[in-house]
């Protein structure tokens, strides 16, 4: 059954503004800092080609990111719950969550590192045009199983069913929707990615005339990537949030 996706939206943005309280906690703590893990481990992969130590990292980032992703959902489900509750609760259901999460990160990290490696190389541009295409190809894929998918969290969060089960109703559920869900994840990732980037610009643009006094090196750029990281985790935060009320709300429909 398709549902108005801006409507959900609106939505979305006054619980947030109700329980800011709540969320600001997961969003900027929990969230944020396994992100950066994340974030810093992927470029360990991509410089270094990756050791047992980043994937370590790697493992306890996602299990961060999912948990929290987890609990802000559980937050909109579940009256009443508190934060410890709802943290509780998604890291009791992580294995399942992180059996989906994991597939996706693996499909936008095999579409996206080749990219990454030929930037830090010298440039995209140098890349053969089959490469380009299946990279191009690869995103666009994880993007539309991203928004076929997009029930999962809260059908685990909400009925607690098998893997198998919660996956077939979510794409049930996001049928007649899809379309519009693929091309409002794109969007949503992009000004993500640019808020992100323009927060990260402007603390380096702050905090690099001020690394000489700092103690360790690198610091600056460090410090910019977990800003930039914060607020890419408020929209992650605002999307968990999204996925949450369009899952209710196809609930009730159906």
């Amino acid at each position: 059954m398709r549902v108005s996706l801006s409507e959900i939206w609106g939505t979305a943005f006054i619980f947030l503004r109700q329980n800011a309280g709540l969320l600001l906690p997961l969003a900027l703590a929990l969230l944020a800092i396994g992100r950066f893990g994340f974030d810093r481990a992927i470029f360990g992969v991509t410089k270094d080609g990756g050791d047992v130590l980043v994937v370590a990292i790697m493992a306890v980032s996602m299990v961060m990111v999912v948990t929290s992703l987890a609990a802000v959902r559980a937050i909109v489900l579940i009256p009443d719950i508190s934060v410890g509750e709802a943290i509780a609760l998604g890291f009791r259901r992580s294995p399942r969550l992180l059996t989906v999460a994991g597939a996706l990160a693996l499909l936008q990290l095999a579409a996206t590192l080749p990219v990454m490696r030929a930037v830090q190389a010298g440039g995209a541009e140098q890349m053969e045009p089959v490469m380009l295409m299946t990279c191009l190809g690869g995103i666009l894929l994880y993007y539309y199983f991203s928004a076929r998918l997009l029930c999962f969290s809260p059908i685990i969060i909400d009925q607690d069913l098998p893997l198998g089960e919660a996956l077939t109703l979510s794409w049930k559920q996001t049928a007649g929707n899809h379309f519009g869900l693929f091309g409002m994840l794109i969007l949503v990732q992009m000004a993500g990615d640019l808020l992100g980037i323009s927060v990260g610009a402007v603390l380096l643009g702050l905090l690099t005339p001020l690394e000489s006094f700092m103690a360790e090196p690198g610091l600056a750029n460090m410090l910019a990537l977990f800003g930039a990281t914060m607020m890419m985790s408020l929209v992650s935060t605002a999307l968990a949030v999204f996925s949450a009320l369009f899952y209710r709300r196809v609930s009730v429909a159906t």
